[in-house]
This record gives structure tokens, sequence and C-alpha cells, in this order.
């Protein structure tokens, strides 16, 4: 039963009850009598598997059917038969998968949460949340912690100490904030409009710095979390605190690696990502434009380093060793600045997320859309994703800070005026 509801509030980090109503073991197609090549993880994926369970949630108004959901999962483990595997760790200690898959469960749930506490029309700044983890993901395997010796076994030492650290601090606090197509539209605006007056001061004093600005092109997610990053560092928390910023880059997309790498083992090319760590900035101080192309710049130039990424880790699997290197690279550049002292602010990531296409069941898009992860972080998190329709388009954007963080935030919204 759904726990007793309350008001919710403007801002509100309240919890919203969920409850299983049916799950339902979707088995995958029998295996083809020809001999298939073995599934492999990805690099990443055998780093992700002992310790993050990534959770998208979506809300609907009428409930969907059941046996259309269970014949459309079954039509997408014939297409993606690893999706039905359970992962175990081999003698080898690598993380590999059991091979034919048991299935996938499915599993339909139901709130008593009135509909405009899940998704209220139009969708506030400072939206709902709505946490799953205690009830429909209750099955899900417990996450290995860095503390468990068959983890700390596969743990880099120079990410020991860092963990500890971490450890000890509180628990982030998740929240969510809803960013209108106007407003996201406004901060492009402002950002580009910013360069162009920089371009165009710099050529007029000739002092050489015009190439910098003159014509420089950011992205709206540049600008986006340009704003975040100035936003966070002028908190009073942060004390004026100059710090990195740090951007997953999914490089399927940017990279030809069967091509440009014949000999790097299939299980490569699977989930792909780097990271572009922006250096330390005093964000708070700077205008929008400059932080927006810095971050730009970060992001070609660290995009362009994943090529000899991958050549190294080709060499080094070539000699006898672990491809899972390339995996890690990305977090030992988080570690190395972290143990220097220059903690990002946050990692950030955008995930792709196409309603019509992607959530469209029998013609119904969901009312309301939600990220979040089945296992603790150990550092800031940003995850924004494009918002549902319904609530006007624009930008979910997924934070989990410091509290001291998360409560300042909250305030400094809740007190401007332009994201009312």
């Amino acid at each position: 039963m759904a726990a007793a509801e309350q008001p919710a509030k403007r801002g509100s980090a309240d919890l919203l009850p969920w409850s299983v109503t049916a799950e339902q073991l979707v088995a995958p197609p029998p295996p083809p009598a020809a001999a298939q090549p073995p599934l492999e993880l990805s690099v990443v994926d055998r780093i992700a598997v002992p310790t993050a369970f990534l959770h998208q949630t979506f809300v609907f108004e009428q409930a969907l059917d059941a046996d259309r959901l269970g014949a459309a999962l079954a039509e997408v483990l014939a297409l993606l038969p690893t999706l039905s595997c359970c992962a175990n760790k081999g003698q080898d200690g690598e993380w590999a998968l059991a091979a034919p898959g048991a299935g996938a469960l499915l599993t339909l749930g139901t709130s008593a949460a009135a509909l405009q506490r899940l998704a209220p029309l139009p969708l506030p700044p400072l939206a709902p949340q709505a946490d799953l983890g205690g009830e429909l993901f209750g099955h899900l395997p417990p996450t290995l912690p860095a503390s468990d010796p068959a983890a700390a076994a596969a743990t880099p030492l120079l990410q020991v100490a860092l963990f500890a650290a971490l450890a000890a601090k509180p628990p982030l606090q998740a929240l969510t904030l809803h960013v209108s197509a106007a407003r996201l539209a406004a901060l492009k605006e402002q950002a580009m409009a910013e360069l162009a007056a920089a371009g165009s001061t710099a050529d007029a004093a000739g002092d050489g710095q015009q190439g910098t600005c003159a014509g420089a092109w950011v992205s709206s997610n540049d600008a986006l979390m340009a704003w975040l990053w100035k936003a966070l560092a002028a908190l009073p928390c942060r004390r004026g605190a100059v710090t990195p910023f740090n951007l997953a880059l999914d490089m399927r997309s940017r990279m030809q690696l069967p091509t440009a790498h014949p000999t790097l083992p299939r299980w490569v090319y699977g989930n792909l990502a780097t990271s572009a760590f922006c250096p330390e900035l005093d964000a708070a101080a700077l205008p929008l434009g400059q932080v927006a192309l810095a971050l730009r710049q970060t992001v070609v130039s660290d995009a362009g380093k994943f090529a000899g990424d991958v050549a190294y880790a080709t060499q080094h699997a070539a000699s006898g060793g672990s491809c899972s290197a390339l995996a890690i690279l990305p977090v030992l550049r988080i570690l190395e600045a972290a143990s220097a002292g220059q903690v990002p602010v946050l990692m950030a990531s955008q995930w792709a997320l196409d309603h019509a296409r992607d959530v469209d069941f029998g013609g119904q898009l969901p009312l309301a859309a939600a990220a979040s992860f089945g296992s603790a972080l150990m550092f800031p998190v940003a995850v924004s994703q494009a918002a549902p329709p319904a609530a006007g388009g624009g930008i979910m954007l997924h934070l989990w800070l410091w509290p001291d963080e998360a409560r300042e935030l909250t305030a400094a919204l809740m007190a401007d005026t332009s994201w009312a």
C-alpha cells in the first residue's frame, strides 16, 4: 500500500511512494543453431557492472498494456540478447556475461499520488522527484561496495584513499530542475552575445585575442553547464573556491573504432566513453560565454586525446595486459586531479532521450521522466536529458549534490524570479 500523501510544496524534496503490481520474466528467444561469438562486456561495462545501476523512470497517465510491453521487450531481447544475461566474475577477476540469459524482468508499478503531484503542469523549476529505489528496484542485486574484498582487489591503489575520504562525507542529495526551452535558448543567446562582444572588443584593441572569441560557437548544453558551474561556484559554501569541471563524452559517435583500430577486441566497441576535464576556473567571476567557451574547447581537445587512449589500450592488450585500462582512464584523470586538491565541482553527463521515438507506447507519451542511480555516488553528478513534451519541452537537469550545496542552490533558485 502507498504511504499517506502530504501536499507537495514548490522546491520540496518529498519522495513519491510507489508499489509493485505485477512482475513478469520475459524469456529471450532460443539461440540460433549456428555457433555465435561469446557475449562480451565493453570496457566501460566491465568497470560499471559491480558499482553502478542506472534507473530511468517514466510516468504515464494511463496504465500501459502489460502484454504489449512484454511482446515489445521480447523483440528487444532478440536484438540485444545481452539484456537477458547475468554478469559473473570469472577466475581471471574479469566480469563476463553468462549466456544464454534467463530473461529480463518486466516490473509494473503504480502510485497513489495525485497526477498533479507526479507531473504538475506547468512543471515548476524545482521538479518533484519519483524515488522508486525502495520498491520497484528492490529486487535488483546490491552494488558491490568498495570495501568489499572482491571490489578492493580490482581497485587501483590511487583510488583507495579517495574512496575512503568520500565515504566519510554525507550522502549526496538529489535535486531536479526543469530548464524550459525558452530559458535554455536565452542562456545560449546570452553566451553567444558575450562571446561576440568579447571578440569585437579584442579586435578593436588589437591585442591578438580575437581568434579566441570572435566567431566562437557553443552548444546549448555548453551554455547550460556553464550556468550550472557558475551557480555552484557562487554558493556561499564554496567560499569562492576555484574548481575544475568534468563532462562525460560518448565516443561511439566520435570514432570509427573498428576501422581505425582493427586489432582491438570487439568488446571495446560497446559502451565507450571518456571525459573532458575542464581546468580550474573562477567560474563565478567570469561571463557565461567565457565559461561556456572553456567547456567547448575542453570537449574538442579531450575528445581528440581519446585516440591516443585507444592506441595505448591496444598496445597494452597486445602485450598481455587488460584493456580495462581504457575504461578507467577518465576516472584516473579525475582522481589524479583530486589528489592534487582539484576536486571537480561535479561530473556532468547527457542521457539521450527522444520521447516520440524512444518511449511512445501506443501513442501515449510520458508526462514525466526521471533519471536516478541505484548505487551511492562518490562525488556530485549532473545528468541532463530532454523534458517530456507535456512539460513544455526543455531540459530536465538531475543533480546529486552535497547537502549544503543542494540546500543553498535551492534557496538561490527560489529567490531568483527569472526561474519562477
